[in-house]
């Protein structure tokens, strides 16, 4: 068996192998490049709930050259704004 081949993340009964995850992530900072224009060291708040989608997107952040801001869903939307304004995300 190939590294390729092995569980990299576990979510709720959930799973992706290091090759899924490495072609979704790509698949993400490929679109966070194009389409939004994403240049190194631009701050990308990505606000998910936890889950294999949430990893997907934290590597696709970091694989396009940004950086990674989380925020969860719950947060007020105040907070979410003042998190925007001051991260000039």
């Amino acid at each position: 068996m190939h590294n390729s081949d092995k569980i990299a993340v576990i979510c709720d009964n959930k799973s992706l192998t290091f090759h899924e995850l490495i072609i979704w992530a790509k698949q993400v900072a490929i679109i966070l490049q194009t389409k939004y224009l994403i240049q190194p060291e631009d701050v990308v708040i990505q606000c998910l709930e936890r889950g294999l989608e949430m990893v997907v997107g934290m590597l696709g952040i970091i694989m396009s050259g940004g950086i990674y801001c989380p925020i969860h869903p719950e947060e007020p939307i105040e907070r979410m704004k003042l998190l925007i304004e001051n991260t000039k995300s």
